[in-house]
């Protein structure tokens, strides 16, 4: 654990995934402004680090890496974190008056839809709901037949 990174990683197994799923592991990440370029390496090193090991044991986890990056102040580009770890960037619009400074990599990018949703209370960052995409079900046909009495 490196203790200039600010991260709480989660493992959750909820008692319904879907069959592709074995668990979720979900991680926040505050990458404070104004970080240097040794604070970016160390945080893409604790990245790869952690993912490694969940792969070696969870090779079918839901990985969501989710928090504010702060790209516009540290020079760090989501494809960084995004591509040595196979992961996606799923966030397309601003965060922030000031740009797109949170991000959501996750490594099963077709399972959510995003929207921005308005700031709660005095944060000056958008909300940002991340909803699961679900099958639809098909409606049943509903075919009348008529039966004459014969």
């Amino acid at each position: 654990m490196e203790d200039d990174v600010e991260s709480i990683w989660l493992l959750i197994r909820p008692y319904r995934l879907p069959r592709q799923i074995t668990s979720i592991i979900l991680c926040v990440i505050y990458h404070p402004p104004h970080s240097q370029r040794n604070e970016n390496i160390i945080l893409k090193h604790h990245i790869q680090k952690n993912l490694d090991a969940i792969f070696s044991k969870q090779p079918n986890a839901l990985v969501i890496i989710t928090g504010d990056f702060n790209p516009n102040s540290t020079c760090l580009q989501p494809n960084e974190i995004a591509m040595p770890n196979n992961l996606k960037q799923l966030v397309k619009f601003e965060t922030r008056d000031s740009g797109i400074l949170d991000w959501m990599f996750v490594n099963k990018s077709k399972m959510f839809n995003l929207t921005r949703l308005p700031k709660i209370g005095s944060s000056d960052h958008y909300t940002i709901l991340a909803k699961p995409k679900s099958k639809t079900k098909a409606k049943p046909v509903i075919k009348k037949i008529k039966i004459r009495d014969t």
